[in-house]
């Protein structure tokens, strides 16, 4: 629903929840790899990243995750 419906590369702002604090995150919602979870009716992964974290496949800080991230930072839970 996120992304209308559509695979897409288009990072998004995101927040996380995890142990009650609440984290700035950028997202893709383009399922890819081969890393899955039997059953879930999902063929491979999205990508989840946070500040200054680096793609698994350049090993690079991706700059358009990174805006997304300043981005999330303003947002409120």
């Amino acid at each position: 629903d996120v992304y209308g419906g559509s695979w897409s590369w288009e990072r998004r702002s995101i927040l996380v929840r995890y142990n009650d604090k609440v984290y700035a995150a950028s997202m893709n919602g383009m399922p890819h790899g081969t890393t899955t979870i039997k059953g879930n009716e999902f063929n491979g992964h999205v990508c989840i990243h946070f500040t200054d974290s680096k793609t698994h496949e350049t090993n690079r800080v991706d700059n358009l995750h990174q805006s997304a991230v300043k981005r999330a930072k303003n947002a409120d839970w």
